[in-house]
């Protein structure tokens, strides 16, 4: 049996005995219709709002909220109906970057296609670091310093562009996320980020969330502004399925909802082995691609093996990060500093460590082996090369699972998240 899976922008292959129980996971494909109808029905009938463009009337200098290059936001795509309601050259638009590195002219242009060169002059970007930049609009119930950024204050109105997918800590990306940690200063994100340490942090989870909770938290603090939310759910293959506009917690609310009916997949059972791919923006570097480990790992059986497929291309992320991956190979003492001593990017170095407990950690990638080596995720150059190890490993009566798009797909076994041993951190899933 051959299998071929997504590889960057292209695709790797390997070759699976006829006698293994295979099983390939894709998100669900939901009818959508014709981009530019989806994004119009969504701007005219917005929920707990005015329709666009009478809400565009009632209000003036417009400031953008855009995501970056990292996330599949259909930005151009929306921008294309905008634009017909609106003279886009007298907005001003910030780049919600929270703390990713700041794009380049390319992304840039990626995001905005046609119209980069007519605003582009009207364009920032946010920098977490730069607390000039960022005003202190006081603390939340769980003691995050809530610093944003003060073109929020300054704009008359605000129109936000964000997607909507699960996020294996806050539940979902999008809606409240454009602001905190989009355009929060570094200190913010770090405070917040450190709560996904926390039992109650995992996808498709609100409700007792502290993530959530503390971004909601945060997001009341900032002085009140009008603001237009437009959130698009995007399918398999960057396919737009769905856009939910008007008010920001409402449209965020209805976004997460329907991307439920994407994303989250009920499976037969768990797997020996787990082959989850991190497709492109979410491939760029290990930092990123980590979210297709932290969804594959509930499809995971207690001593199997979970093959991540990623180029990384840009290597493994921030140092943060790596420096504590690659500090110890005793998982309690990396999970123990994580929580004592949190620093951005700790958490995911600490999840990964929690997974090392129970199961190994394969990646597929560009990056160099001896970087990996030094971390408890075992390099491998080839998808058929690191399948025919798994295989001799776990016998020819394995079960593998394989998520096409592990960084958005959740499965689900008897409509249930959970993991069968237990964690670490404060308390377990």
């Amino acid at each position: 049996m051959k299998v071929t899976i997504p590889y960057g922008l292209g695709k790797v292959e390997a070759d699976l005995p006829e006698t293994l129980s295979v099983e390939i996971v894709s998100p669900n494909k939901v009818s959508s219709g014709r981009k530019e109808n989806i994004i119009k029905t969504a701007l005219d009938n917005p929920v707990g709002s005015v329709p666009f463009g009478k809400w565009l009337t009632q209000n003036s200098n417009f400031l953008f909220i855009i995501n970056d290059a990292t996330r599949p936001t259909p930005t151009l795509e929306i921008l294309k109906e905008v634009v017909k309601r609106m003279d886009i050259e007298k907005a001003r638009y910030i780049i919600a970057t929270g703390v990713h590195k700041e794009p380049k002219k390319k992304e840039l242009k990626l995001i905005f296609g046609k119209f980069y060169n007519k605003i582009r002059s009207n364009i920032v970007i946010h920098e977490a670091r730069d607390y000039k930049s960022l005003a202190n609009i006081g603390k939340t119930k769980k003691g995050t310093e809530v610093w944003v950024n003060k073109k929020i204050m300054e704009a008359g109105a605000i129109i936000t562009i964000g997607s909507v997918e699960p996020h294996y800590f806050a539940g979902f990306t999008g809606g409240r996320k454009s602001f905190i940690p989009g355009l929060a200063g570094y200190e913010t994100i770090e405070q917040n980020h450190r709560l996904a340490l926390d039992k109650g942090a995992a996808p498709l989870r609100l409700s007792g969330n502290p993530v959530h909770l503390d971004l909601i938290d945060g997001f009341k603090k900032i002085p009140e502004v009008p603001i237009f939310s437009i959130q698009a759910v995007v399918g398999d293959e960057k396919d737009l399925s769905k856009v939910f506009c008007g008010d920001i917690h409402k449209s965020f609310t209805e976004a997460g909802e329907y991307a439920k009916k994407i994303f989250c997949i009920e499976i037969g059972e768990k797997a020996d082995i787990v082959i989850t791919v991190a497709k492109p923006p979410l491939d760029i570097n290990l930092y990123q691609a980590h979210k297709a480990i932290e969804h594959g790992k509930f499809a995971l059986k207690d001593g199997g093996i979970l093959i991540l497929v990623a180029p990384c291309n840009d290597g493994i992320g921030p140092d943060n990060f790596y420096k504590l991956l690659s500090s110890s190979t005793d998982c309690e003492e990396i999970i123990k500093i994580a929580r004592d001593d949190y620093k951005l990017g700790y958490h995911k170095a600490a999840r990964i460590a929690e997974l090392s407990k129970r199961a190994k950690i394969w990646l597929v990638s560009e990056i160099k082996n001896e970087i990996l080596n030094k971390t408890f995720i075992r390099p491998f150059n080839s998808l058929g090369g690191v399948v025919a190890k798994a295989i001799r490993e776990k016998g020819q009566e394995a079960r593998i699972l394989i998520l096409t798009d592990g960084g958005n797909t959740v499965p689900k076994v008897d409509g249930e998240l959970g993991l069968t041993s237990s964690s670490s951190f404060n308390g377990s899933y």
